[in-house]
């Protein structure tokens, strides 16, 4: 990683890859494909690598997978900048996984034509197509920004800021902005 890349602001991507598979030797090669993306991801971007249910799956019974694991890995992609899939193939998760991620305006990176582990030879040429589908994908649509939950009173001023901002001439896009926070603060659980 050149200092470029270090200096630029971290990205959080999910990263989504197969991992269900008829034969556990199966789903141990897919964990081992997953293993080598993160690995790649690491060492040749910025960005911080998430794949949330790896553990769950790793480690939990397939049951204890389904009520948590799926609810704490949503969690997790809806609060990631963008979805990497990559492994050479979309599978069903991958596919429900970047349908939720278009729904809610995270941009997707569609990896899988690089193959199913990183490439190790031309691994530049591969991180140099990465980083362009990621910026182009980023690019395309309006940049989202995670919030804390808010507190009631956070909301409340929040309130007031978009009552003054109403004073202002042209101030519309800021009194919309503000109405979509308050919006979505207070649907938090």
């Amino acid at each position: 990683m050149n200092n470029a890349t270090q200096n630029q602001p971290k990205l959080v991507a999910y990263l989504a890859h197969p991992y269900r598979a008829a034969t556990l030797e199966e789903r141990q090669n897919n964990i081992a494909g997953v293993l080598a993306w993160v690995r790649f991801l690491v060492t040749h971007t910025n960005w911080s690598v998430l794949v949330p249910w790896l553990p769950y799956v790793m480690t939990l019974e397939a049951t204890t997978f389904s009520e948590r694991g799926h609810a704490d890995d949503l969690a997790a992609l809806l609060r990631s900048d963008f979805v990497v899939l990559a492994g050479g193939r979309i599978s069903v998760g991958m596919e429900k996984r970047r349908c939720i991620a278009i729904e809610h305006g995270i941009p997707v990176v569609d990896a899988t034509s690089l193959g199913v582990l990183p490439p190790d030879r031309f691994a530049d040429n591969a991180r140099a197509v990465l980083m362009l589908r990621a910026k182009n994908a980023i690019d395309r649509g309006p940049r989202r920004v995670w919030l804390p939950p808010a507190t009631k009173e956070m909301i409340g001023d929040l309130r007031a800021l978009r009552l003054a901002a109403r004073s202002f001439p042209n101030m519309e896009d800021a009194v919309d902005l503000l109405s979509t926070i308050i919006a979505r603060a207070e649907v938090r659980p």
